[in-house]
């Protein structure tokens, strides 16, 4: 890895494509578990009413420990779900009309006002699981999928930015700060996502903007149907929120 690599991944993503293709997979991976461990430790570390302020999310019930080991789950969970789901809308959203799109979420949400009726943890469960099925779907397209990866990967050195700003935030016990490093984060990491997957794979923005946002929204769905059915925690849906 080199400073042209970050340079690019900051401020030029499009270009940080080739870049971000040339880091091995063993770099990936522990760029990927050192941003989750990183904002595992910086929400246990950050006072309880500042997150309660900001993300509006109450867990001054949870106990130091098993709030660090709630985090880490968390951000391993969204990312083994997001990664062969987001490669999966891509292609599905580039490809397909308006109509379609709009019809398969609106088809979506009446299966989960259905789902949220009966609360059954198996139908749960198997919801929530279903993400994994699109490395089944997807085995022809391990290459795309490593991609995903590798992209996600390097969205790590957009965090180390983000880290220091919420470190000052935490340190001078200010909220405001917090909110502002949270939105300009969100923003960043989106555009450099949605302009890195683009470039990759040769599909227009709106459709990657699309896919990560039905991503995120199917995610979330699913493990609030987890949470309504008791087989998770309120708070590790809450925490899930945070970092999605």
């Amino acid at each position: 890895m080199n400073k042209e690599l970050i340079k690019n991944v900051l401020f030029s993503p499009s270009r940080a494509v080739q870049a971000v293709e040339s880091i091995s997979l063993p770099s990936a991976a522990a760029l990927i578990f050192s941003y989750i461990i990183a904002e595992a430790l910086a929400l246990f570390l950050t006072p309880s009413y500042m997150l309660n302020e900001v993300f509006s999310s109450d867990l001054s019930g949870c106990g130091a420990g098993t709030f660090f080991l709630l985090s880490f789950a968390s951000g391993l969970t969204v990312t083994v779900l997001s990664i062969p789901l987001v490669l999966w809308l891509i292609f599905f959203v580039s490809s397909s009309s308006i109509k379609k799109i709009v019809f398969s979420v609106f088809a979506f949400v009446i299966l989960l006002l259905i789902l949220f009726s009966f609360k059954n943890p198996y139908i749960s469960i198997l919801m929530a699981a279903a993400p994994l099925t699109a490395y089944l779907a997807l085995k022809d397209k391990r290459r795309e999928l490593i991609s995903v990866l590798k992209i996600s990967a390097a969205s790590a050195f957009i965090f180390i930015p983000y880290l220091f700003l919420w470190g000052a935030a935490a340190a001078l016990s200010n909220s405001g700060i917090l909110q502002a490093a949270q939105f300009i984060y969100g923003i960043w990491t989106m555009i450099y996502f949605c302009s890195a997957a683009s470039a990759r794979f040769n599909v227009n923005v709106p459709s990657v903007f699309a896919s990560f946002i039905l991503s995120s929204f199917y995610i979330i769905a699913s493990l609030y149907l987890m949470k309504a059915s008791g087989l998770i925690s309120a708070e590790f849906l809450n925490i899930v929120i945070m970092q999605i």
